[in-house]
Order: structure tokens, then sequence, then C-alpha cells
């Protein structure tokens, strides 16, 4: 499914955040503002919302099954591994801080919050 068409972001946790971080360049580099490119800024902000408001542990990782490293369904967050999930990667939380600060670049309403907790939590931890 194209990327402007998706209402959920879907998949390996680590290669969905690099995809939306390569989005998050090409919205920030387009400057003639072309309707393929204005597309792909909304699916990546309705792909960043769904990921932060609905598949993202408290701590700030990402990636609940761990059978294929990504996401499952909204709100679907395992407690531990023995309930088949929580799997929340170190290279996912490095994604997850490419792109908070591409989107930062893009616009201000994306938090800086979420760097610092992607960083200090599942990233130092490992």
């Amino acid at each position: 499914m194209p990327i402007a068409e998706q209402h959920t972001v879907e998949g390996h946790s680590v290669r969905a955040m690099y995809l939306l971080t390569a989005v998050a360049d090409l919205v920030r580099l387009d400057v003639g503002q072309t309707k393929d490119v204005s597309q792909l800024k909304v699916a990546m902000y309705r792909l960043w919302d769904n990921m932060v408001d609905c598949k993202m542990y408290l701590t700030g990782g990402i990636g609940a099954i761990k059978a294929w490293e990504g996401f499952g369904p909204d709100y679907f967050l395992p407690q531990g591994t023995d309930d088949g999930g929580c799997y929340a990667e170190t290279c996912a939380s490095i994604g997850v801080i490419m792109l908070a600060e591409r989107l930062l670049k893009v616009s201000d309403t994306i938090s800086s919050d979420m760097i610092m907790t992607s960083l200090t939590t599942p990233s130092l931890a490992s």
C-alpha cells in the first residue's frame, strides 16, 4: 500500500522509522510544494500520531511484537516477552529520534520531548 494511503504505522519498527524519516526529508526538501509531497506530509503526521498515540510504550519504546520486531494492532502493548511482545529494540528508538529530528525541521508541532524520551529510556538502557 502506498505510504500516502496508510492509516496506521505497520510492519518492522526500524524499517518503518527509516521509511518515515526519508518521507520527512522529501517533505522538507520539496520547495515547489507539489501535490504528491503534500499528500506525503499529511500521511507522515498521521502515521507519527498513530505511532505515538497508539503504538508506543510510555518509556518511548516501539515495536511490541517480538516475532517480527515490529508494530502490532493499536493499543497492543504487552508488558513482557512472555506475552508475545514488548520487544522495543534500541535500533527502533534511534529511528524514532531520527524521525523526530526531521519532523522538528518541518514543523514546530512535534515536541522535542519525544527525542529525549527515546534517547534516555530505551536507547541508554540497552
